[in-house]
């Protein structure tokens, strides 16, 4: 284990506590990390041998290219319990069976065997970061080498690069990209599709309130 990214002062800036930790052996390895996970070149989805992207790429104009689509997909009950217990049966999470079968259907769809998959980490794992409100979520790239499309392999894959991926979650996405763009000028998109997985929550009515609960014996809320 990695030591914990000491937490920033009150006194100084974000800036500069960022600026500091960056240079410290800690920033130093995750920004090797991921400059070798995300070494180029960066083939495209649609440059693949029969793609089915690259109708889509050539009708498009340069500003519709420029242009995302978002899916949303919500998971009937048992279908929930089905993905997770085939996880837990390899000793995964449901998110990393998830983005292996995801990863093998882009790879089906471009023809590629190089699939790189962005996603959102909640990034709080410096001491009490648990108790603060707001969004401090930090984006990474999930890689995916597909020469070999076996289930299992796929998902034993699955669950290593998302590992590593938790492992390398405080440095800065815009660092990363920066580093790799001056490293590999002009190589293309570092990621072209993203996947984002969310637990399903109770939606509160505004005539609800709110509710308040013993949380010490000694003090109510």
């Amino acid at each position: 284990m990695h030591p914990p990214r000491p937490v920033p002062s009150g006194s100084g800036s974000l800036a500069a506590d960022r600026a500091a930790w960056l240079s410290t052996d800690e920033g130093v390895r995750q920004r090797e990390f991921w400059l070798d996970r995300l070494e180029a070149p960066f083939p495209a989805l649609a440059d693949g041998p029969g793609s089915r992207f690259a109708e889509l790429n050539t009708q498009a104009s340069f500003v519709q290219r420029l242009r995302s689509a978002v899916t949303r997909t919500t998971l009937a009950a048992d279908d929930v319990r089905a993905v997770r217990a085939a996880a837990r049966r390899h000793g995964m999470t449901d998110f990393m069976l998830v983005l292996g079968a995801y990863a093998t259907t882009l790879g089906a769809w471009s023809g590629q065997d190089d699939i790189r998959i962005a996603t959102m980490l909640a990034n709080r794992v410096e001491p009490g970061m648990d108790e603060v409100v707001g969004l401090v979520t930090n984006t990474v790239v999930l890689r995916m080498r597909l020469d070999d499309t076996d289930p299992v392999a796929v998902g034993r894959q699955a669950r290593e690069v998302c590992v590593d991926a938790l492992d390398h979650q405080e440095l800065p996405f815009e660092e990363v990209l920066a580093a790799v763009q001056d490293r590999a000028p002009g190589e293309g998109s570092v990621f072209e599709a993203v996947l984002v997985g969310q637990e399903e929550v109770g939606i509160v009515a505004p005539d609800d309130g709110l509710v308040f609960t013993r949380t010490h014996p000694a003090a109510t809320c």
